[in-house]
């Protein structure tokens, strides 16, 4: 008798605990079905100023489509929501967050407002995640691209710091941008493949920072400087000394001159 007792117990047990894990799963799934933000497209195109206009002409019809540029800026909360975009494109939101150092960018769909692509941008100029979402709204990647670098951000900035570069977030985003000749200071990142220029690289390098238009103090030397580091091991990779602004062939415009400072093999 006991031992039957002993069955049922141990049978009920299994039944709560395999309930459990449905239960477990759904929310697993259910986290990952919810609906993310949505852009209500006739509540934007009501607030949004038209900016420009532009047309579709079709030639076997001769049929002429117009399309209007809307552009909006609000704060929300403490934070700064700009929207822009076109009725044959897709519509943006750029979500500034007061006290944080990235923005989030949200791409919708103009028919229905439905998200597909959201990034999460340092302001320093790279992307530090991706999200893409298919047209009804689900989820269907996620990007951790902070993950893919073993050389993270703060180490880049301790190695900035080095060469005397003033890292605050605020020299990179409140930089005056009304001198064309002076380059804007950012911190990018890029993976190297067939297409973009693995010749300036040694043959095992896979990722790299890139730093642009820095003021700093390499070897002593004062200057403008654009530096490559490697992703994994902060290896630097290229220096160049911006020199300058050059005029191009016949006098006909210009283009940036740089002094290689180091190129490793």
């Amino acid at each position: 008798m006991k031992n039957f007792l002993v069955l049922i117990l141990c049978f009920l047990q299994l039944s709560c605990n395999g309930q459990n894990d449905k239960n477990n799963k759904s929310k697993t799934v259910e986290k990952k079905m919810e609906n993310p933000r949505k852009l209500n497209i006739s509540e934007f195109k009501k607030k949004a100023r038209i900016t420009g206009k532009h047309f579709s002409i079709d030639n076997s019809s001769n049929f002429k489509t117009e399309y209007n540029e809307y552009y909006l800026l609000e704060e929300k909360n403490g934070s700064v929501h700009k929207f822009w975009g076109e009725d044959d494109g897709f519509f943006y939101e750029e979500v500034k967050e007061q006290g944080k150092d990235y923005i989030d960018v949200y791409t919708y769909l103009p028919k229905n407002g439905n998200l597909v692509n959201q990034e999460t941008k340092s302001l320093y100029g790279f992307v530090m995640r991706e999200k893409e979402f298919n047209n009804d709204g689900v989820l269907i990647n996620d990007i951790d691209y902070n993950k893919d670098y073993q050389f993270g951000l703060e180490k880049v900035k301790e190695y900035l710091i080095s060469k005397q570069v003033n890292v605050n977030i605020n020299a990179f985003i409140e930089f005056p941008t009304n001198n064309l000749d002076i380059p804007i200071p950012q911190i990018k990142r890029n993976t190297i493949n067939k297409v973009f220029q693995p010749e300036n690289y040694p043959p095992t390098t896979s990722k790299i920072w890139q730093i642009e238009g820095v003021e700093a103090n390499y070897n002593g030397v004062k200057g403008i400087y654009y530096i490559d580091l490697d992703g994994d091991t902060g290896k630097e990779l290229l220096v160049k000394k911006f020199r300058g602004k050059k005029s191009g062939k016949r006098g006909i415009g210009t283009y940036a001159d740089y002094e290689i400072i180091l190129k490793a093999k």
